[in-house]
């Protein structure tokens, strides 16, 4: 879509953003209830699979794989996780936080295991069983994956833009050609703030993007270098803020109900925090992290670890 000035603006509604890195075969067809293996997330897919089916197989321990594991064993369902990781959501959470959130399921009855591999779905029509490469058989009637994704770069290929795991552009959020922008899950951008490229898949890193995007495509010349921020329904609320995964230690705390894990680097700079608990005890502390992330302050770690006095001055500012 050419806008004013002849810039170009690629609408994500023309072609899928993303696509989804879909299971080796053999798998059964996608798409339908009656094919008993789901590769997306329509509206009530939840709901719907609960309707139809009382054992789910999850292939995948990401953030959708783990919120339908969520949602389909307190609906009823007889729940298994199965994840090639060594643990769960490995790219946004630290250990401690991963075991912190998987003992949460595990607490409400969902059966998770990580170093595993899918040899095949088995059944006739529909799936019956998922039988691993170590020869173990778990009866199903219903699998769904979530395995993650990949960005649609086609057009910016064909349009001879740079790509290198999505849409490179600059803190304006533009490509190569200037006038030629790229936000959200598909696009790759210099951070200021952690001092390297980053590609994000969340809705609110979207959301921002393409305010900045619309702005710069107007000349008002916006950086944009957003603490990256993001929540999930498990059981809980699991809320993370900056990059957790970029911290050398993760110290735990707690605020009322929620649980709260700030990953500081070596010499103690905040480089990320996460929170679980009921949203009425998450909301408040991880916006407040997040404000500090922006920051960059340095933690008193000490030689004895954290002090609870350290992490509340955190909170205050």
């Amino acid at each position: 879509m050419i806008g004013p000035e002849k810039s170009l603006w690629s609408a994500t509604s023309l072609m899928p953003r993303m696509t989804a890195r879909l299971c080796p075969r053999p798998c059964l067809s996608a798409g339908k209830p009656a094919n008993s293996a789901l590769s997306f997330r329509p509206p009530g897919l939840v709901r719907t699979i609960s309707a139809f089916y009382s054992k789910v197989v999850v292939i995948g321990a990401g953030v959708i794989g783990l919120e339908v594991a969520a949602a389909a064993v307190e609906l009823g369902c007889v729940v298994h996780v199965l994840e090639v990781a060594p643990h769960a959501m490995g790219r946004s959470l630290p250990l401690a936080v991963s075991e912190a959130l998987v003992s949460k399921h595990h607490s409400r009855g969902v059966d998770l295991r990580f170093g595993v591999r899918v040899a095949a779905l088995e059944g006739r029509g529909t799936v019956s069983s998922v039988r691993l490469e170590g020869g173990e058989v778990i009866a199903c009637d219903v699998v769904v994956y979530g395995v993650g994704v990949r960005p649609r770069t086609e057009l910016a290929e064909v349009a001879g833009l740079a790509v290198d795991n999505g849409i490179v552009v600059n803190r304006l959020l533009q490509t190569q050609d200037p006038d030629i922008f790229a936000c959200g899950d598909v696009c790759r951008y210099e951070s200021r703030l952690f001092g390297r490229a980053l590609r994000l898949e969340n809705w609110r890193n979207a959301e921002d993007q393409a305010d900045t995007a619309a702005r710069n495509m107007l000349g008002q010349e916006k950086a944009f270098d957003e603490v990256p921020w993001f929540w999930s329904n498990q059981h809980d609320f699991a809320q993370v803020a900056g990059l957790p995964t970029h911290g050398e230690i993760t110290i735990p705390a707690t605020s009322g109900a929620a649980r709260l894990f700030l990953s500081v680097t070596a010499d103690g700079v905040l480089r990320g925090a996460n929170a679980i608990g009921p949203v009425r005890d998450v909301a408040g502390p991880i916006r407040k992290l997040k404000a500090a992330i922006a920051l960059a302050p340095t933690i008193d770690i000490g030689t004895n670890g954290c002090s609870p006095a350290a992490i509340d001055a955190v909170l205050e500012n």
